[in-house]
């Protein structure tokens, strides 16, 4: 940290090493397509005017000259998805404070670097705002930890409820023109005078509600407070008013022409002296609800909105930024592949992916009703290419040449509106549907049936139907509220439950229904995942019996892949078990949108779509990236976790800049039963790693390792081993980078600068 405040001091912040923090979009396994739809904050360019939006997706750059714009995530450098706070420093870099990880900087040469959280330091990785102040100092506040204050000279001070706060979940921050800092807190509402003090602000006082949630100061000195109950005005004088009482103000801008503007979830509102003004959609806004504000310097007005951000002109002109891709909501709950692409099942309709990049996005409007709500649970691809799309409302079918059928309950139709699974015969044609009374099955021939727990003389052991699965031998697999029920190809039932199979399936709660290539049905439950055998046995995985390897119990979704391996969605992240029973997971870290994993769709090609709470990820087999053969690419300045058997093997691999001076990893191993070991490079012919350039060292309990830099970018592969014999156990491998840094006010290198990330040292 102090080699990075002197460079400040000086002016110039070095090339930071977080460049490489994830690979670049051409290389790299995993690609993730999220919300850039939701606004939650915005900045001026300091020197080229572009507009920065920080999004639940990564950040965007709007161009207003071209009208183009330019989005940047994760695996372009991004330390988190969420980006909640955007200031632009006056080098022309810009801030990002994120949600989970901490601040993240692009400088003007597009170099990426991360500031974590720290003792010490940075005391969250929960940024809500950032904001720099006349000496040069960057403020940082955050959701659960007060504020922070990186001073010139490289320190960091906290300031909490300790030193006045009214709070420390603090939900925005201004700096005003006398040096003041004001935070909106869960508390109240705080001022730090210029003499460093703080002083309290609540409803005691006159604040419309302590739950404050936005705050601008005017040039006049008059604070204007957003609260869950109204917006409040503090006026230079300390008189307090209120305006929009009752209402939720979020977002809030105080104009030196006196008007302020407040952001509500029922829209925009413009109030000027007595006079109130309100906008919504039908003015000009993307949506109704309004998260973020920003005042242009050629007096006009930037709006963010969950579904992009608007401009109002000084002469009452609007002009709306929509990303176009990817579109609709990007709460991902289904996911399906095709020859031509990948449909998504989203939160607002559905979405369509096509190889050559283009999206295409179909609603309950657009398709006249085609699609009979926007809620979808569910969709799959019949083998006469149709897409079926099951939703809160009803199942709809889209032909192959684009037309659409909606069916709803009814005899002919599904047996309940609430459809929340899909899947599609390969030998009859039919389509089976779970529903939340009962299944129902669409044959090829057009006509309906119905199955529920009555007719099924209890085969089906509940009517709350959440999943189904056709097998090759025409049999179906439905995973019910009360267990599993399996219909064979010959018409007859069976119910699988908790007790009946003694626990074989962990829970009667079944969630998902997946039939591996090897003929054997896989449930994922909310106690686990288990597996049935052809005779009859039961495999169960759970978190306690795969050692963390599955990293949560509930298992919301099953796909499998060509090597032989199993991949579980959770709300943890996706887990992968290869066939020699090797586990690894993919979360936020390793470039999820979100680590809540609701379906799979692997495709022909070997590729992986992953629909996540936060939008969709592609895991590429064809672009391993920075990797030895089935390595695991990761962030260099990241702590990994996962499970090793006796004789077991795990390979990391680490794209690192030109600028670094060394790789440092090191792993717990109090009982000497692990290997670490680095590679340069792997073997032509085979894609095994190469003979060893560096080996770990047993020092006190951790073996440790140290691979120095060339000065060139170069991708590192670490390999860690469980020795014959031992026991199967977790592990925890750390990894951090370093490099020489030049200082403009110390005289030259200072020396190994190392960059902490997330689980460094813990």
């Amino acid at each position: 940290a102090l080699a990075l405040a002197l460079a400040l001091a000086a002016g110039r912040v070095p090339a930071p090493p977080a460049s490489a923090q994830t690979a670049g979009p051409d290389t790299l396994p995993l690609a993730a397509y999220a919300n850039r739809y939701a606004i939650l904050a915005m900045a001026r360019d300091a020197t080229g005017g572009a507009l920065w939006a920080g999004t639940l997706g990564g950040v965007l750059r709007w161009d207003p000259v071209t009208r183009t714009y330019a989005g940047y995530d994760v695996p372009d450098g991004l330390a988190f998805h969420q980006v909640r706070a955007v200031a632009a420093a006056g080098d022309g870099a810009v801030w990002l404070g994120t949600s989970g990880v901490g601040i993240s900087r692009l400088g003007p040469d597009g170099r990426w670097m991360t500031l974590s959280a720290a003792p010490g330091g940075l005391p969250s990785g929960a940024i809500s705002g950032l904001a720099f102040d006349a000496a040069g100092g960057l403020w940082a506040s955050t959701l659960d930890a007060g504020v922070a204050r990186l001073a010139p000279d490289g320190t960091w001070a906290r300031e909490t409820v300790v030193q006045g706060l009214p709070g420390n979940e603090v939900n925005a921050m201004r700096l005003d023109d006398g040096g003041r800092v004001w935070v909106a807190t869960t508390e109240g509402l705080g001022v730090r005078g210029a003499d460093g003090r703080w002083r309290a602000y609540t409803t005691a006082h006159g604040l419309a509600g302590d739950h404050s949630l936005a705050v601008d100061v005017d040039s006049a000195g008059n604070a204007w407070v957003g609260t869950l109950d109204g917006l409040s005005r503090r006026g230079a004088d300390g008189a307090w008013s209120t305006r929009l009482a009752g209402e939720r103000v979020q977002a809030v801008v105080a104009g030196d022409d006196g008007v302020v503007w407040a952001g509500t979830p029922s829209g925009l509102v413009r109030l000027a002296g007595d006079a109130e003004q309100r906008f919504g959609q039908a003015d000009g806004l993307p949506a109704t609800e309004v998260l973020s504000l920003l005042a242009d310097t050629g007096g006009g007005l930037w709006v963010g909105t969950p579904a992009g951000m608007a401009h109002l002109a000084p002469d009452g002109r609007w002009l709306a930024v929509q990303p176009s891709d990817p579109p609709l909501d990007m709460l991902v709950t289904a996911a399906a592949v095709e020859a031509g692409g990948v449909w998504l099942g989203t939160a607002a309709g559905v979405a369509h992916w096509a190889p050559d990049g283009a999206w295409s996005a179909y609603t309950v409007a657009g398709t006249a009703g085609g699609l009979p709500s926007a809620a979808v649970n569910a969709v799959a691809v019949a083998g006469d290419g149709a897409l079926w799309v099951g939703t809160a409302n009803g199942v709809a079918r889209r032909a192959p040449d684009g037309r659409w059928t909606a069916w709803r309950a009814g005899p002919e139709g599904p047996a309940d509106n609430f459809v929340a699974g899909v899947a599609a015969s390969p030998t009859s044609g039919d389509v089976w549907l779970a529903t939340f009374n009962g299944v129902s099955r669409h044959r090829a021939d057009g006509t309906w049936v119905a199955h529920d727990q009555a007719s099924t003389g209890g085969g089906l052991p509940s009517n709350r139907v959440l999943a189904v699965a056709v097998d090759g031998g025409g049999g179906v697999w439905l995973g019910t509220f009360g267990g599993v029920g399996h219909r064979a190809a010959d018409g007859t039932w069976r119910a699988f439950t908790r007790a009946a199979t003694a626990g074989g399936l962990p829970s009667d709660y079944v969630l998902a229904a997946a039939v591996a290539p090897d003929g054997r049905p896989w449930f994922g439950t909310l106690a686990g995942a288990a597996a049935l055998g052809p005779d009859g046995t039961w495999t169960t995985v759970t978190r306690a019996s795969t050692g963390g390897g599955l990293p949560s119990d509930e298992v919301r979704s099953i796909a499998f892949d060509a090597a032989g391996g199993t991949w579980f969605g959770t709300p943890a992240g996706a887990a992968h078990r290869d066939a020699a029973g090797q586990w690894r997971t993919l979360d936020v870290a390793a470039g999820l949108p979100s680590a809540l994993v609701n379906a799979f769709a692997p495709a022909a090609s070997g590729d992986l779509w992953i629909a996540t709470a936060g939008g969709l990820a592609r895991l590429r087999a064809d672009r391993p990236g920075p990797r030895c053969a089935a390595a695991l690419g990761v962030a260099p300045d990241q702590a990994v976790a996962s499970w090793l058997e006796p004789g077991g093997t795990q390979l990391y691999a680490v794209r690192l800049p030109a600028t670094y001076d060394r790789l440092e990893a090191h792993v717990p191993d109090p009982d000497g039963t692990l290997d670490l070991a680095a590679f340069r490079g792997c073997d032509a012919a085979t894609g095994a790693p190469a003979a060893p350039d560096g080996v770990g060292r047993l020092e006190r309990g951790t073996r440790r390792l140290t691979m120095a830099g060339r000065g060139v970018a170069e991708a590192l592969f670490v390999r860690v081993a469980r020795r014959d014999g031992a026991p199967a156990a977790r592990y925890r491998l750390h990894l951090a980078i370093g490099r020489v840094t030049t200082c403009l006010t110390c005289g030259g290198r200072r020396g190994f600068l190392p960059w902490l990330g997330a689980g460094w040292g813990r």
